[in-house]
């Protein structure tokens, strides 16, 4: 699990992009309030 404040960069595939992941309930809190959150279409895009 990730500290609060850390980055987290999700590369959902297929339907889950579809999801709203950013709004996962994580310790009582939603995880976009808890962290940053970071969407990329590919892994390769990360470097950039």
């Amino acid at each position: 699990m990730t500290e609060k404040n850390d980055i987290i960069w999700l590369v959902p595939h297929n339907f889950l992009r579809y999801l709203p992941l950013h709004a996962l309930k994580v310790e009582g809190c939603y995880l976009i309030e808890r962290n940053p959150v970071c969407y990329t279409p590919s892994a390769s895009v990360m470097k950039y």
